[in-house]
């Protein structure tokens, strides 16, 4: 295919990604109070994760070997396989997780759009206040590097 086309389903698949990540990474603040539970949901969704990182990681390689380097066979059931991944997983997401009742929700609104992104900055600049939040960023940023640079390599 062409560019356009590439960037195209590139574009479209970044943004179901980011439509579904962003959700999912905030569920256990908005699940529930208790630091005991919020830490169970927060460690149980990063061990599914590392699994699922694996299996993206390992089912390209897998398809490849089946059907050899110059088909596009492997692409396909790769994409197959990461659908149904995904579907199984949102079921999975949908019919399993709760929310708090919506008065111990606060609610912050904002004029405009503007307005939204300047108390966004506001409310992140004094975290990087923070040695320990700097550190754990660190890591993180360090180390999904080097897990999306393995990804790439592995396939």
């Amino acid at each position: 295919m062409n560019f356009w086309y590439y960037l195209s389903t590139y574009i479209m698949f970044e943004i179901v990604y980011t439509s579904v990540m962003i959700p999912y990474n905030t569920l256990p603040v908005e699940m529930t109070d208790d630091f005991d539970q919020r830490t169970y949901l927060a460690g149980s969704k990063a061990m599914f994760g590392k699994v699922a990182n694996f299996l993206g990681t390992a089912l390209p390689g897998f398809f490849i070997s089946i059907y050899g380097q110059d088909s596009p066979t492997p692409f396909f059931c790769t994409g197959v396989a990461y659908g149904a991944i995904l579907i199984v997983s949102m079921i999975l997401l949908y019919t399993n997780f709760w929310e708090r009742p919506s008065d111990e929700v606060e609610d912050e609104s904002v004029a405009n759009v503007f307005e939204g992104f300047k108390k966004l900055f506001m409310d992140i600049l004094p975290t990087l206040k923070i040695r320990t939040f700097r550190r754990h960023l660190g890591m993180y940023l360090f180390g999904f590097g080097a897990e999306w640079l393995f990804t790439a390599a592995f396939t």
